[in-house]
């Protein structure tokens, strides 16, 4: 980085600092040295000590940048090598002022960075460089090979047009088609740190696949958080371009994905967007397309995820520099999380018409081989002596998920879910199958208690054989409440379920597969009726802090798109602030 204080982190400026009396970038006079080329004379300009250099006798008034200074009077067709410059100038930036030049014609400038470097640039004033006709660059324009095209017949810049090159090499090429008078530009370039972090390569965790442009592959992103952005980031991206990203984990895993930065080309959400698919194909369902400035985070449970980056033709102004997003990868388990740092939201400020919400969009998994979920032993739960009873303490496990297939079988199985003081008890039933004839083999679910306690006990539901459940996936609106239709809660701190079975027959063709969840109202806001997982702080009722952990960690249920929402509501004079 060079040149004037970062005012905004999303713009580095890199134009010269000229102290008082300094000329330009390299001349701090134009008189008062000696002449290179005459000893006697000391009408030559006087260079800046580090890193000037006298332009001869071609331009005795002006210095450039040691190493380039035989290009004073033609800057074109040059190029600029970081080491070089490096040893004779200390310096890994500089200045390009094309000469004026009349059209048609053109230029080249070829960068070759240093091992760890990439090649910045800052494009700041252009004069009679094509013009920009609505949809695309016509006439003439400047472009980093293999990037993005800016032009314009006279344009001075407020915030340069910052363009990056992560090539090995990298050329500019000023391109002019038609007549013109004057043709210039003003640029500033850097040999920038991958390092940096700032302006450095953003991408980490991923390889870029063989003979594309531009799609990536992520497998390595489990306990280190991964980053993924589209090309030259954080610079102006290429145009028709579509880049993909598959994230790919070889077990059921939650991939969170937060966008750090987004700033796509206003108002062309048709041919510029991020959209994120729940799977490793475009075909795969779409759980959210972003444009414009649009930022958000998405978690989504399952094997693999795919963004899709896609552009349009080049647009002015040229004011847009892609995305940045963060990866995380965390391993399912039946224990809540310790933190929530991880997990994003998107605020929406009408939603409902009323105050504020904040939307969780996933796409449950389709792996049915969770050995981590289906192991013997379920966390804050004991056995009892007939074999297949199980206890469930909220105290030390706050969701779950059982089944009953592999388990150790018998005729009768009691699964009791004892929450805290405060707490209700829901759960799902996923799938069962109850093949025995008549009612001999029963799936019972009581409130509040087991049968022959000594309780206001009430049977929520009874299900005879023979019968089946299976979970498939189902057509879901987005815009629907989520409900599940075998969703059954308590209206206390105690839920138990049955399994009979009094055919004798004890294998795994006759099962019951659920998940649970403990909630406190006091912590976890009020649950809305008729939804698995909509909930509502309420101002007045709601604790005044407390911490928002990702709802779909509760829910196991297979092949279902999920929405959960989290609505606040605060009293007057309240507001919600979320950190």
């Amino acid at each position: 980085m060079i040149g004037r204080l970062t005012v905004d982190a999303k713009e580095r400026l890199i134009g010269p600092i000229h102290f008082s009396g300094q000329v330009d970038f390299w001349t701090q006079s134009e008189t008062g040295c000696a002449c290179s080329f005459n000893s006697s004379s000391k009408n030559c300009a006087c260079c800046v000590l580090s890193g000037g250099c006298s332009c001869g006798s071609a331009m005795p008034k002006r210095c450039a940048q040691c190493g380039l200074e035989q290009y004073c009077t033609n800057m074109c067709n040059i190029t600029l090598d970081s080491k070089q410059l490096l040893r004779k100038s200390n310096r890994a930036f500089g200045q390009i002022k094309s000469l004026s030049v009349i059209g048609p014609t053109e230029c080249f400038y070829r960068f070759i960075p240093d091992i760890g470097q990439r090649v910045e640039l800052q494009i700041y004033r252009l004069i009679s460089i094509g013009r920009h006709n609505g949809t695309a660059c016509e006439g003439g324009w400047l472009e980093l090979e293999g990037g993005a095209r800016i032009c314009g017949s006279n344009v001075r810049f407020d915030r340069p047009v910052v363009l990056f090159s992560d090539k090995s090499e990298a050329t500019l090429r000023m391109q002019i088609h038609e007549n013109t008078t004057r043709s210039q530009f003003l640029a500033y370039f850097s040999f920038a740190s991958k390092a940096s972090t700032s302006v450095g390569w953003p991408m980490r965790g991923g390889k870029a696949i063989n003979n594309t442009d531009c799609d990536w592959i992520f497998e390595d992103c489990l306990n280190t958080d991964c980053i993924l952005a589209s090309p030259a980031y954080p610079g102006l991206y290429p145009a028709n371009i579509r880049c993909r990203y598959l994230i790919k984990s070889n077990i059921t895993v939650s991939i969170t994905l937060a966008f750090n930065s987004l700033l796509l080309s206003f108002n062309h959400c048709t041919d510029d967007y991020v959209a994120i698919y729940a799977g490793p194909t475009v075909s795969s369902t779409m759980l959210k397309k972003l444009c414009n400035n649009e930022k958000m985070s998405i978690v989504h449970v399952g094997t693999e995820l795919l963004v899709e980056f896609k552009s349009g033709s080049e647009m002015s102004p040229f004011n847009y520099n892609g995305f940045s997003a963060q990866v995380t990868v965390n391993e399912l388990t039946t224990l809540p999380p310790t933190t929530t740092t991880s997990f994003y939201s998107t605020i929406k400020s009408i939603e409902d018409n009323v105050n504020n919400s904040i939307i969780y969009d996933v796409t449950k998994y389709n792996n049915r081989n969770l050995k981590d979920l289906r192991s013997n032993s379920v966390v804050g739960s004991s056995t009892t002596a007939a074999g297949c009873d199980l206890e469930i303490d909220g105290n030390k496990s706050r969701f779950g998920h059982y089944n009953t297939r592999g388990k150790i079988q018998s005729d009768s199985c009691h699964f009791v879910l004892r929450g805290r003081i405060h707490d209700t008890v829901h759960i799902l039933l996923i799938s069962y199958n109850l093949s025995a004839p008549s009612c001999k083999t029963v799936i019972e679910i009581w409130d509040d208690g087991s049968p022959g306690e000594e309780k206001n006990l009430k049977n929520i539901k009874k299900i005879c054989s023979p019968v089946q459940t299976v979970k498939r996936p189902r057509q879901f609106n987005h815009s629907e409440r989520y409900s599940e239709p075998e969703h059954y809660s308590s209206t206390g701190r105690e839920l138990t379920i049955v399994f009979k079975r009094t055919d004798n027959k004890t294998d795994d063709q006759q099962f019951i597969e659920f998940s649970y969840y403990f909630h406190d109202e006091g912590e976890g806001g009020t649950l809305r009726p008729s939804s698995t997982c909509d909930v509502e702080y309420y101002g007045l009722s709601s604790s005044r802090v407390g911490q928002l952990t990702n709802p779909i960690f509760k829910f196991f249920t297979t092949q279902d798109y999920i929405k959960c929402k989290q609505h606040f509501i605060p009293a007057t004079n309240q507001s919600v602030v979320l950190t």
